[in-house]
């Protein structure tokens, strides 16, 4: 199930788990804040406590599509069709487009 974000945001989870584009697992952060979309359609989400894997591979991420789910349920809370990644501080920030649920 894929979420349509336009209706929350804020903090999503305490530990999310990060999927590439080969439905890879790519690692988990322990914790994800949503940003209600932009004007532009921009979704961005800020990540925090990235482990030693995703850290690098979230702020390499160019146009690059990407999954976020659940630890415990295995449920995909968001997919973006593409997204890019860049340091921000002590966190990473995320933004792009997700994929719009049906």
């Amino acid at each position: 199930m894929e979420s349509d974000l336009g209706a929350r945001a804020g903090s999503i989870a305490a530990v999310m788990m990060f999927f590439d584009n080969k439905n890879r697992y790519r690692g988990s952060a322990s914790q994800v804040t949503s940003r209600a979309p932009a004007f532009s359609g921009l979704t961005v989400m800020d990540v925090v406590g990235a482990d030693r894997e995703l850290a690098p591979f979230l702020t390499c991420l160019d146009r690059s599509v990407l999954s976020i789910q659940h630890p415990t349920t295995g449920a995909t809370l968001f997919t973006f069709q593409w997204a890019s990644g860049y340091e921000n501080g002590s966190g990473i920030r995320v933004q792009g487009m997700l994929v719009r649920s049906s």
